[in-house]
């Protein structure tokens, strides 16, 4: 086979490929393909597999000839593309021509290519980041251990309810009078106290037990659309017409009652033993948020450095192919206006893409297997111990990373989440770091300022 491919570059930015294709290049390909059609071929007036060649070629030809044409297209493509290592955006366009598939034998076909100009990547320490670390106070060691002791301790049904409690019972419609309605909506439920928006209503469930009934207007109670549909029993079609006068009749009142900060329960949380004291336990919580939290401030810092990067970094794209590769490649079609309004943000996007693969490319980031099993197995004992499994088997946990990691988003996410680990760690070899140590409020503000 012998297909010719050029490559005539236009400017720095754009190029023409051109693909010569000869019948020789495709005629023995085609009349394979016309027999294996006749050996399946059961037209009226012929057996199977004996239908003259020539009636064949005359009813298939030239889609044969069209359908093994494009795929050689594609596999000398993707040969030349992957043999000659070019630096290219997309995919190559074609340009728009007629041809007459039954008269023409030799082909010349074009395509629109947009390159990626050169350019350079230098980081030094006299390059400077700040680096946010997220100080980790008293009063945030005992809210997360106040949270710990309510998610491990047990249900009470006490006499009477205060904010915080749950209680279960009936939402009855009303009529004017204040009586049951016939045939109204009545919706059994569970009513969290805290999650009431009318502090009045609030107020009435305050000291209430059990058989207390009271009357409110459930639009003032739960004010979004998703939490008085839920309560209420109703779909979105029914809340205009929904009445303002509903009782609630408490059936029971439960309230958690937190666990006591005690060697019973940092066993269940550390069945190593490694923690045996409130003193050791709230050191280790301290630990734990302050890892958490460096999740954020690395991501702030990775976040930084793209913005220093993209301003510092500047290269010119082929805007012209750029918009027409968007509009083809578009699942729904968009309109001239709609590319436009949004094409500045595509280009930066795309712009830290080129950047981010040049930084991978000359530093050898890459993401192994085992490192993708390995951030796997540690996100889901992670999840599985926010639950209370501290310990799992070895088996149950490899059948679970496997599953994970089977699944297509699920394992271009944890890639996603191992890369930029590894850019974050280059980052902070290659700029100059200022750590600032910074409250969660002071983190948070910062991050809106951006």
């Amino acid at each position: 086979m012998a297909i010719s491919i050029t490559l005539e570059n236009i400017d720095e930015l754009n190029a023409l490929l051109k693909v010569e294709v000869k019948e020789e290049d495709y005629r023995s390909d085609v009349e394979n393909l016309l027999k294996d059609y006749r050996k399946k071929a059961n037209l009226p007036g012929f057996r199977a597999g004996k239908t003259p060649m020539g009636l064949i070629k005359k009813k298939y030809g030239i889609s044969a000839k069209v359908e093994k044409i494009n795929q050689m297209l594609t596999d000398e493509l993707n040969n030349y593309l992957q043999n000659e290592e070019l630096n290219f955006l997309g995919n190559p366009l074609p340009v728009m021509q007629d041809i007459n598939w039954e008269s023409e034998k030799d082909f010349v076909f074009e395509y629109e290519m947009g390159l990626i100009p050169e350019f350079e990547v230098k980081i030094s320490k006299r390059n400077k980041l700040n680096y946010y670390k997220i100080a980790v106070d008293d009063a945030m060691v005992d809210k997360y251990a106040e949270d710990i002791a309510l998610r491990y301790g047990k249900m009470t049904q006490p006499d009477a309810a205060t904010n915080g409690d749950m209680v279960y019972g009936e939402f009855q419609e009303l009529d004017a009078e204040g009586n049951v309605v016939e045939g109204g909506i009545q919706h059994k439920t569970t009513v969290m106290i805290d999650k009431i928006d009318s502090e009045d209503i609030k107020s009435q469930f305050i000291d209430s037990g059990v058989e207390t009934r009271i009357e409110m207007n459930p639009k003032a109670a739960f004010t979004t659309e998703a939490d008085l549909t839920a309560m209420i029993g109703i779909d979105a079609s029914q809340v205009a017409e929904l009445s303002e006068n509903f009782a609630f009749i408490i059936e029971t009142v439960q309230r958690m009652e937190a666990a006591e900060l005690n060697e019973e329960l940092f066993g269940k949380l550390y069945p190593d033993n490694s923690v045996t004291t409130e003193e050791e336990f709230r050191t280790k919580l301290r630990e734990e948020a302050e890892g958490m939290y460096s999740g954020e401030s690395d991501m702030r810092l990775k976040n930084d450095a793209v913005d220093y990067l993209l301003n510092k970094i500047t290269f010119d794209l082929p805007d012209g192919f750029l918009k027409k590769w968007i509009k083809a490649n578009q699942e729904n079609p968009i309109t001239d206006e709609e590319l436009e309004k949004e094409y500045e943000n595509y280009k930066k996007s795309l712009r830290w893409q080129i950047i981010e693969g040049h930084i991978a490319k000359e530093n050898e980031i890459k993401i192994e297997n085992d490192e993708l099993k390995s951030e796997t197995t540690r996100l889901v004992k992670l999840q599985m111990a926010q639950y209370g499994q501290s310990e799992v088997d070895e088996n149950t946990l490899d059948g679970i990373v496997d599953n994970v990691l089977n699944n297509e988003d699920e394992r271009k996410n944890i890639a996603q989440r191992v890369f930029d680990g590894k850019m974050i760690n280059l980052f902070k070899e290659k700029f100059k770091i200022e750590e600032t140590a910074v409250s969660m409020d002071e983190f948070i503000a910062s991050v809106k300022e951006k």
